[in-house]
């Protein structure tokens, strides 16, 4: 019997990657479509219910949803987490929050960034509006963050 110290090993080099890009689909690819243009859409279901981020079904009932409707630019802070300190693959450098966010007039919530705030200002029920990045890649991100809206 020879030991494994006795054998030459066999070596490869191995680089596991997937070489293509996701296509969003329809009904994602509609709503970044539109971010790009400084728009927010929504998917709504027989209901009347809307959807934001828009949803290709309906999350309590599977019907499949194909409707768009324009929505407005501000919301209500549903629930949020404080960043006192952001790591550096965050896209924000000063203090912010991750917040799940209702638009006015739909019946879920999308999860961003507020900013330019201090955190004893922030509050479940705050409103909030959209900031719109100035460069478009047709992602989430041309949402730059929301912030809050002045009463």
């Amino acid at each position: 019997m020879t030991k494994s110290s006795d054998k030459e090993l066999l070596r490869a080099s191995f680089k596991l990657e997937y070489p293509y890009e996701r296509s969003p689909g329809p009904v994602i690819g509609k709503f970044f479509d539109e971010l790009s243009n400084e728009v927010l859409v929504g998917t709504k279901n027989s209901k009347g219910e809307v959807f934001v981020p828009a949803a290709e079904f309906d999350p309590k009932d599977s019907e499949h949803l194909s409707e768009f409707v324009e929505v407005k630019n501000e919301g209500v802070v549903q629930s949020y987490t404080w960043i006192e300190k952001p790591r550096a693959h965050h896209l924000i450098q000063e203090s912010f929050a991750f917040a799940l966010i209702c638009m006015n007039g739909t019946n879920s919530a999308m999860l961003h960034m507020i900013a330019n705030c201090k955190e004893d200002e922030l509050e479940i029920g705050k409103r909030v509006k959209v900031v719109w990045n100035q460069e478009k890649t047709q992602t989430i991100r041309d949402i730059k963050y929301f912030e809050i809206i002045d009463d």
